[in-house]
């Protein structure tokens, strides 16, 4: 399992994310403060809202920050 975080400041951001998220082969999933959503869902992550720092969880070793999110934190 890997954890890094990152900030998505537009929708478009949100999208881009979706995207790369559905190719991989592992569950991710997005958590801001207490609530958790699947990390390959638009609506989940819309919810969460723009320009807060969320933490992403990949449940996969090989799950590689940068591809998923540019300038993502390693947490």
């Amino acid at each position: 399992m890997k954890r890094f975080t990152c900030t998505f400041s537009s929708v478009e951001d949100i999208l881009a994310f979706v995207d790369r998220a559905e190719k991989c082969d592992y569950n991710i999933d997005v958590k801001y403060d207490h609530v958790l959503v699947d990390g390959k869902s638009i609506m989940g992550l819309v919810s969460l809202g723009i320009e807060k720092t969320v933490e992403i969880i990949c449940y996969s070793d090989l799950a590689v920050a940068e591809t998923l999110v540019p300038g993502a934190i390693a947490a």
